[in-house]
């Protein structure tokens, strides 16, 4: 018998009821005697003479109508066999796998089942390997040669990534035309429920693999580097316990392999702490580094690069003293921050690439510069970003976006009273920040990859008023944080993510060395961006490459699990109604090349229990009649 959902089977509780009342009814019948006398000498009859149990036809109808709504709900179906042609074995090659067990690692177990299965592959059956990472990647067309699949197989790795185990399903299924004759094997850890829906009437078969669940992990590794101010930089690390019991480990810090600061400590089952750490003044590599005995190694490190200190130039070209005279108060206040001021005849200097920003007030370059910028009431006969004179009955706040990072910690910005403003016109790749009833004040956008933001009012009379208010303050702090520019790549990705590397010139040649100390050679194409998805380890990575103008360029990103799923390496249950193998499990005898299609058969069983119902109805209808 197979069912799906056994715990259904309660619902035949409901059958108690029904019999009790058909076996405590006694139908009495009133007769009209002249005396009781002949009825006096009787002796007592035992109650179960008198309550026998009459059988009704309207009584078998309803035992079987419950019946069948029972087999319908615990989803009974059979299994119907057909001829194995295909088979498509999955190796889930995600983190998890690589859990430490007796007799080795889950994912030795995983391949050492593998590698038995084609042993005793019957002849005229076929076998593909897909291989389920971060990504799903076909190893193998469909062969029937042996030595061939075995070799695969034995050659595979176990990546540290996360797991997309839907992604590789969806592969195998793309890879067969037809169901029919088409079996699916999953060695893995976890049973995903969704699987089974996604397999549709393909043949899906997990092999689960684990039992330890002892496991401390780091989740979370997050540094806070100010823009301006180095003294503020932080580490935040997140350290969980997974393990069913507490854990004591130690934790240390290492910055370009140079200890830093150690702790030992100790958690209780599945509890969560978060540490801060200072001093990361020098730039280099962090490493975080668990120490302790458990069942997963890999989620025991973390790495975050910490940048160097950097200048941050900024250029500003006015010609009011007012706001001349705040901006110098704020740069003073923000270490690592230089600006210079030029007017309008000044503009431009020699060599303007030099900056990392500007700020233009009642000027817009002709062409605009490529760097990112603030423009503060645009010229209104400018050619770029047109403007024109507010109505001064309509230039109160109205409206702001507050989802918008240069709008954080900003509550009130209707409270600001406006003196003189310039309505703008949007441009079609830029968005409102700020707006009166019926006309943008205020918007940012990027155009040729250099970020704009455009004020229609002069900020210069608000940052520093008598009345002590500092949003204006904030407003200008959030717009030099937008427009600060950011690494032309990510430092820091998750395992299994692409890596994306954009250069200003073409590259002629890049590679790049992985944790493992593996040199991975890169195609370039003589294009300016290049994209590496061997990403499967945590570390470092060192990428050296070469542009067409003879530049030497040497980077190092860093790559980070930090997955809660992966860590959580306790393993999952087998499916309701699944037939699994474990690796305790004794090998599966090779019978005949047979796959088994699963054909549930509720349907029809609900159109019994109807059927069923109707009967019963028309009977008792009948004897009312």
């Amino acid at each position: 018998m197979n069912f799906l959902n056994p715990l259904a089977a309660l619902y035949s509780l409901t059958l108690v009821p029904i019999v009790l009342l058909y076996f405590l009814k006694q139908e009495k019948v009133a007769l009209i005697v002249s005396s009781i006398i002949p009825w006096r000498e009787l002796t007592d009859t035992p109650t179960s003479d008198r309550r026998k149990f009459n059988f009704e036809l309207l009584f078998l109808l309803q035992l079987l109508v419950i019946l069948t709504l029972v087999l319908a709900l615990i989803r009974f179906y059979i299994l119907s066999g057909a001829p194995v042609k295909y088979q498509i074995l999955i190796l889930d090659a995600s983190a998890s796998m690589l859990t430490r067990e007796k007799g080795g690692s889950r994912w030795e177990q995983a391949k050492a089942q593998a590698l038995e299965l084609i042993e005793d592959m019957p002849p005229g059956e076929r076998i593909m390997l897909v291989r389920a990472g971060a990504y799903s990647q076909q190893i193998t067309p469909f062969l029937d040669s042996k030595a061939k699949l075995k070799k695969a197989i034995q050659q595979l790795k176990c990546g540290e990534t996360s797991n997309r185990l839907q992604a590789a399903l969806q592969l195998a299924i793309a890879a067969t035309e037809s169901a029919d004759g088409c079996k699916i094997t999953l060695f893995t850890d976890r049973a995903e429920p969704g699987l089974r829906e996604l397999a549709g009437r393909r043949r899906l078969e997990f092999k689960l693999f684990g039992k330890r669940r002892d496991n401390v992990a780091i989740t979370a590794l997050d540094v806070y580097q100010g823009l301006y101010d180095y003294s503020q930089r932080k580490a935040y690390i997140t350290l969980r316990n997974y393990s069913p019991g507490a854990r004591k480990f130690g934790l240390k810090l290492y910055l370009d392999q140079q200890f830093k600061w150690g702790k030992n400590m100790s958690l209780s089952a599945g509890e969560s702490i978060t540490l801060p750490f200072g001093n990361l003044n020098q730039p280099g590599i962090l490493k975080a580094q668990l120490v302790v005995n458990d069942a997963l190694e890999t989620d025991n490190a973390a790495y975050a690069i910490i940048r160097p200190h950097k200048l941050l130039k900024w250029l500003a070209v006015t010609e009011d003293q007012e706001l001349t005279t705040n901006l110098k108060r704020i740069a003073a206040a923000i270490p690592g921050l230089e600006l210079t001021f030029l007017t309008r005849k000044q503009y431009p200097p020699p060599d303007i690439k030099q900056y990392d920003m500007a700020t233009f007030n009642h000027l817009v370059p002709d062409p605009i510069p490529q760097l990112n910028a603030l423009y503060i009431m645009p010229a209104l006969d400018n050619k770029t970003f047109r403007a024109k004179p507010a109505k001064p009955d309509d230039i109160k706040i109205m409206d702001w976006n507050r989802k918008h990072s240069i709008l954080k910690y900003l509550s009130f910005l209707d409270e600001v009273q406006l003196t003189e403003a310039e309505y703008l016109d949007l441009p079609a790749w830029a968005n409102v920040l700020l707006k009166t009833r019926n006309f943008p004040l205020a918007w940012e956008g990027e155009l040729q990859g250099q970020r704009l933001i455009c004020l229609g009012f002069e900020i210069g009379d608000y940052l520093f008023p008598a009345s002590g208010d500092v949003t204006m303050v904030v407003l200008l702090l959030n717009m030099l944080d937008w427009l600060t520019p950011q690494p032309s790549s990510a430092t820091q990705i998750k395992t299994g993510d692409k890596y994306i590397f954009q250069h200003t010139a073409p590259l002629r040649q890049a590679s790049i060395i992985n944790p493992k100390g593996e040199k991975i050679k890169l195609a370039t194409k003589k294009e300016a961006t290049i994209s590496f998805s061997g990403t499967d380890y945590v570390g470092p990575y060192e990428l050296s490459a070469s542009d067409v103008e003879g530049k030497q360029i040497k980077l190092t990103f860093v790559a980070n699990l930090l997955d809660e799923t992966e860590s959580r390496i306790a393993p999952t249950p087998a499916l309701p109604g699944e037939p699994t193998i474990t690796p305790t499990s004794p090998p599966p005898v090779t019978q005949a090349a047979l796959t088994q299609e699963r054909l549930e058969l509720w349907p029809y069983i609900i159109m019994a229990a109807l059927c069923f119902l109707f009967i019963e109805w028309w009977v008792y209808f009948s004897k009312l009649g």
